[in-house]
């Protein structure tokens, strides 16, 4: 009998802090976006909070820290909203469409084309006109220049699919979209840079008749150049093991080459495993000699091993 209130005193005492600490959470109060708070300073005199109205609505509030009055403040409209607002009539912004970073103009995507819009104007300017999507529309930070990437898909084979997440979600819908399988051609893909002010597109040098990988567009701070990993082997700090096979030809070897180059020239400690007659990946023996260096690599610049 003294077993069992001993055991029975030790299970109170170890529920205890427990309760205790839910109790506490109990009679706190949650924060989140529904919560009296303050918002910060409208100007030397008044301070903001969200509070809510007589009718239990949510509402921001300039108060008078001399008086206390407090007078509702008029809902302020965001930037896309404001942009939104200024497009021609029966033209709207979707998720797809790219803003420019002064958030005044914007690019619309229609029928597979772009279309620029700045404020004040009455209607788009069309700056591509082709079959083709354009995709990964990117603005240049001076908001000047628009760097894309146009997808022919017309040599993909379809694939058809059975979709089952429209609203029906028994029968399924069929659908065939251009999907490349193992030997099928893949789309071609080539990068433009549109000039805004001339409505121009300057394509970036592609050859079709190899695999090539065509990276996102990404600009450099001052507008002049897209971002390349070369622009950024000065400042490279760390640990960097680099491996390609010498016939690939999605990813060219020569990519790697003009990194090594630069890295070099830029005095950077690294490592390279060049695979003979690897391609844009191995199997085999090579397959398992990168991943035992990569191991190793790993266990001795990371783990001390």
């Amino acid at each position: 009998m003294r077993r069992l209130r001993i055991l029975y005193f030790l299970v109170c005492l170890l529920l205890s802090p427990v309760t205790i600490v839910n109790l506490a959470k109990a009679q706190m109060p949650q924060r989140g976006g529904n919560q009296v708070a303050i918002m910060g300073w409208t100007d030397d005199s008044h301070y903001q909070i969200r509070n809510f109205d007589s009718n239990k609505n949510l509402v921001i509030q300039s108060v008078d820290i001399k008086t206390g009055k407090a007078v509702v403040l008029p809902p302020s409209k965001s930037e896309r909203e404001v942009l939104s607002q200024a497009l021609p009539a029966g033209i709207t912004l979707s998720n797809t469409d790219v803003i420019s970073p002064d958030k005044k103009s914007a690019v619309i995507i229609k029928d597979n084309d772009l279309f620029f819009f700045t404020t004040g104007d009455k209607e788009l300017k069309r700056l591509t006109n082709d079959k083709p999507p354009e995709i990964n529309t990117r603005f240049s930070p001076d908001g000047n220049k628009l760097a894309y990437l146009r997808t022919d898909e017309t040599d993909v084979p379809l694939f058809t699919l059975n979709r089952l997440d429209k609203p029906d979600g028994i029968h399924g819908l069929i659908e065939a979209t251009p999907y490349p399988k193992p030997g099928d051609p893949n789309p071609k893909v080539k990068m433009g840079i549109a000039d805004i002010a001339t409505e121009k597109t300057t394509w970036v040098k592609t050859n079709y008749s190899v695999d090539q990988y065509i990276a996102w567009p990404f600009w450099t701070p001052d507008s002049k150049k897209l971002a390349s990993t070369l622009a950024f082997a000065k400042n490279y700090k760390g640990k960097l093991y680099l491996t390609h096979g010498d016939m690939d030809d999605n990813v060219h070897i020569q990519n790697s080459i003009y990194l090594i180059s630069r890295l070099e020239d830029e005095g950077k400690v690294f490592q390279f495993m060049l695979y003979p007659e690897g391609r844009h990946g191995w199997a085999g023996a090579k397959a398992t000699h990168s991943r035992n260096e990569a191991n190793n690599f790993w266990l001795k610049n990371f783990f001390g091993k």
